[in-house]
Formats: structure tokens, C-alpha cells, sequence
């Protein structure tokens, strides 16, 4: 093996390492390494798409396009965007006045948004005793 193509393949994987694209162009001479410079240039493909990925939820983007089936890598990730797709399904059906909504899937976020909704309800529940209670007041004082 020459140290030439070690050296390539070193600076390959140094260069995913920090998160930079992989040039392809450069191809190690040895064929016994080639199939392993594919599968470095394979992981360095899957971990730009999800660190692409990352970088669209982390800003907010759930529209975004997940990593395909091929990633290994972005499981998890396409697991996150689903429980944010629904979260955000959620918070939308609590702004639309439907406080049955519960979620159960994020941990302590749970506890907080759960109280939360218990919060508005009770308060929304308050807010309908007291509009009762100044209706039949004006009525009695007409």
C-alpha cells in the first residue's frame, strides 16, 4: 500500500471530521483501497446531508426535506423532525381552543406543554363562569 494513498485517505476522513465536503476527484491508486475511499466518500455523503438536515430544524425549517432511506446515519434525526411536525400540529390545535391535546414523547418539554395547556383550559373555564356570572348581573339590574 502506498503511504501516498494512506495520506489521502487520512486527510479524507480529517476533512468529514470537520464537517467540510470531500473532493472527489482525488482517487488513491491502490485498488485494494479504493473500496474503502468509496465508503469513506459514502459516509462523508450521508453525514452532509445530515448535518444539512440538522441545520434546517435547528433554524425551524420542518418543511424540509429529510435524509433519504440510504443515511444510516440521520435515524434519529428524521425521528426529532416527526415529533416536531406533531408538536407543532399540537401547538396549533391548542391556538385553535382544543386543549384535549397531550404530549407524551419529549420528556420534561412534556410536563411543561401539558401543564400548560391544563393552565388555559382552567383559565379559559374561569373566564366562561365569570361572563355567566356579569350576564346575569346586567340582566338582573335591567
Amino acid at each position: 500500500m502506498p503511504k501516498k494513498d494512506i495520506e489521502l485517505l487520512v486527510e479524507q476522513l480529517r476533512t468529514i471530521l470537520l464537517n467540510k465536503p470531500v473532493p472527489k476527484d482525488k482517487r488513491v491508486e491502490d485498488p485494494d483501497l479504493a473500496t474503502l475511499q468509496d465508503g469513506i466518500f459514502y459516509l462523508g455523503d450521508c453525514l452532509a446531508e445530515a448535518s444539512d438536515f440538522l441545520h434546517h430544524l435547528q433554524v425551524g425549517e420542518l418543511d424540509a426535506t429529510p435524509p433519504g432511506r440510504h443515511n444510516f446515519l440521520a435515524g434519529g434525526l428524521k425521528e426529532l423532525h416527526s415529533a416536531l411536525r406533531h408538536l407543532t400540529w399540537q401547538a396549533n390545535q391548542v391556538a385553535n381552543g382544543d386543549y384535549s391535546q397531550c404530549v407524551n414523547f419529549l420528556g420534561d418539554f412534556s410536563t411543561s406543554f401539558n401543564q400548560m395547556i391544563r393552565q388555559l383550559a382552567e383559565r379559559e373555564s374561569k373566564l366562561k363562569v365569570q361572563s355567566r356570572m356579569l350576564t346575569e348581573s346586567v340582566e338582573l339590574m335591567k
